[in-house]
């Protein structure tokens, strides 16, 4: 699987990068790319990941609830902890696309300001949530140049890391955690959680953790 994807990317950046390719069919490419990304990812079992995909009326309710909303999200930044293929982000980024100005600077606010991040474990969720990110731009014709295109597929703070080895800070932090028991966890893991969560007590489920974790930051 990871390989797969990492090939998918690597065909994305790289094949077209001696010869000219039509603007509109590189575009097409990203998105096409996103979707057998997302298709290959669903083959992944809940049991292992502990992930499960939340309902889109439970998103937004999350985000209401929050206050982020095109007032703020331009001016403060957001974390998906777990994003799996980006059903999160894709509320996210709606939200961020209808707070921009005609005159914004979204390589400022995307990739240095890294006001939309995200972390997963896995190589192929992180790229299809950066596909997510990618089409949810090119959508609303904020974005239809094929470099800058190229740079967000590299540099969008979307990171293939463990959340509760994560540093920094956000506005807000909003997502679905993973659900997986102390007994599913490899040894090393459970060691490393043991020594630096005060949550990790008794028979515990990683996602207070993620709770605990979260509120740190």
């Amino acid at each position: 699987m990871n390989v797969t994807i990492a090939e998918l990317e690597s065909y994305l950046l790289d094949h077209y990068e001696n010869g000219g390719i039509d603007e509109s069919l590189f575009m097409k490419l990203v998105e096409e790319i996103g979707e057998v990304a997302e298709v290959l990812n669903k083959k992944a079992g809940r049991k292992k990941s502990g992930s499960e995909r939340t309902p889109k009326e439970i998103i937004k309710y999350m985000l209401d609830m929050l206050g982020y909303d095109k007032s703020v999200s331009t001016k403060k930044s957001i974390i998906d902890p777990a994003c799996g293929t980006g059903t999160f982000v894709k509320q996210i980024m709606e939200r961020f696309i209808g707070g921009l100005r005609e005159d914004v600077d979204l390589y400022q606010l995307l990739l240095e300001d890294k006001l939309v991040q995200a972390y997963d474990t896995k190589p192929s969720n992180v790229f299809v949530t950066k596909i997510v990110i990618i089409t949810s731009l090119l959508k609303a014709g904020v974005v239809n140049d094929i470099e800058f295109v190229k740079i967000l597929v590299k540099k969008l703070p979307i990171y293939c890391q463990d959340f509760l080895t994560a540093s920094g800070n956000a506005d807000y932090i909003v997502g679905n955690p993973p659900y997986i028991r102390l007994q599913n966890l490899t040894m090393e893991a459970r060691e490393y959680i043991k020594n630096n969560f005060i949550s990790s007590t008794g028979r515990f489920d990683i996602f207070t953790c993620f709770i605990e974790h979260g509120d740190k930051l």
